[in-house]
């Protein structure tokens, strides 16, 4: 229904909902016509994985260049042969991972808390104003490339590539997420690869990252589990009262809403004839519209406007 009414020329990613190896069986989407740009898109976390944020530097390259669950491998779908040989790529569907970072031991949903708390009690998010340090910025920076290489699937030619989650974060709490951060760091190599350009040929294979990966599971620079051994670190609050200007001062919260409706309503005020002479343009648009599509039907033909709009 979706290509029926967006047409052939538009992308159209579905979830493999963590499962890709259930597509994987010889028969879906595998006509080249009909499924052309069609992406199966899946998102590789091991932050999200409690096994997997301990261990060490080296041990989550090897994660990556060897997954020890199908599910977490990107060529583990899809292809004609699937899933006895596994050796012809899809014609049709394609791989994609549309979410990664560079995060691997601060479970973010856990740590939210004590950000909030950092900014109730503060005025600041914890770790706001955090500095990586540089044995962790080299782990970092290999724990992109090993990502970009897998996620690319050179070697098995599944892959149309991948998006970074997300291009920014405010504050160093959720620095790893930060794709700006990390390029302006140093921490995400540059320049990146041009599109015909695979990461493997310009960083080598995932396994070649590995050998230049030290494994320090002790160095507590690298890995810092959150929840767990690494709590006092992601709890840093030293820097706090240095970094910002005295903002802990009592906060009048009846005039700050006080002044947040006065503005609601001077906003509403303001634009009310904007609003009015919005509602009229539509009216006017929605009436040729029908007109319209009521002057092209006895030629059998609709104008699908919105459509044409959706694919610009």
């Amino acid at each position: 229904i979706t290509r029926r009414n967006l047409g052939s020329d538009t992308n159209i990613f579905v979830s493999d909902k963590f499962a890709a190896t259930t597509f994987n069986d010889g028969t879906w989407w595998l006509n080249a016509t009909h499924y052309a740009n069609t992406y199966l898109d899946t998102h590789f976390y091991q932050v999200f994985d409690p096994k997997l944020r301990g261990i060490g530097p080296q041990d989550h390259i090897m994660e990556l260049c060897q997954p020890d669950f199908p599910e977490k491998d990107i060529n583990s779908c899809c292809y004609e042969d699937g899933p006895i040989n596994n050796t012809i790529p899809s014609k049709g569907v394609r791989r994609i991972s549309t979410e990664w970072s560079a995060a691997y031991d601060c479970m973010p949903g856990d740590f939210l808390p004590n950000v909030m708390e950092g900014i109730a009690t503060h005025g600041v998010a914890s770790n706001f104003y955090r500095t990586i340090s540089n044995e962790r910025k080299m782990f970092l920076r290999n724990y992109v490339m090993a990502q970009m290489i897998s996620f690319e699937s050179k070697k098995n030619s599944l892959s149309d590539g991948w998006f970074y989650w997300t291009i920014k974060m405010e504050g160093g709490a959720y620095g790893e997420w930060d794709f700006s951060r990390g390029i302006r760091e140093g921490w995400i190599p540059t320049p990146l690869p041009e599109p015909h350009i695979s990461s493997e040929e310009m960083y080598g294979t995932c396994m070649d990252v590995y050998n230049q990966t030290t494994n320090t599971t002790n160095n507590s620079d690298v890995v810092r589990v959150f929840p767990g051994s690494g709590e006092e670190y992601w709890n840093n609050n030293s820097n706090v009262q240095t970094n910002i200007h005295k903002i802990a001062k009592p906060v009048n919260y009846d005039y700050t809403m006080n002044q947040f409706i006065y503005n609601i309503q001077k906003i509403a005020f303001n634009h009310l004839t904007i609003i009015c002479s919005t509602i009229i343009l539509v009216g006017v648009l929605s009436q040729r519209l029908l007109r319209s599509r009521h002057n092209q039907r006895g030629r059998g033909k609709w104008k699908y406007t919105l459509i044409s709009d959706v694919k610009t």
